[in-house]
């Protein structure tokens, strides 16, 4: 959130027009959560994404396709361990 934030503020720093009117600002950001709820809410998104992976059926491979690559592989098995190891050290549990 705090990267978000700062990054909010450096499209309102670049784009000065931006800081002149928040609360129109405030209310379109808010109209895209509520109708981000409300999709999600009738599963909309799922037809939605169920369509686009009709029309482009390697959208979801070629996304993930970086998790397959062994250098990957070993980065993340290694994070996993560590976070294996710290969560038993927290409860008190030596390995």
């Amino acid at each position: 959130m705090f990267i978000i934030m700062l990054g909010g503020r450096k499209v309102i720093d670049r784009f000065p027009g931006l800081s002149r009117n928040p609360e129109r600002i405030q209310r379109i950001f808010g109209g895209l959560m509520i109708f981000a709820g409300l999709t999600i809410a009738t599963n909309l998104d799922r037809r939605f994404q169920s369509a686009l992976l009709e029309a482009f059926p390697d959208y979801g491979t070629k996304l993930t396709a970086f998790e397959d690559n062994d250098s990957v592989k070993a980065v993340l098995k290694e994070r996993n361990d560590q976070d294996s190891q710290g969560a038993l050290k927290n409860i008190g549990v030596e390995k």
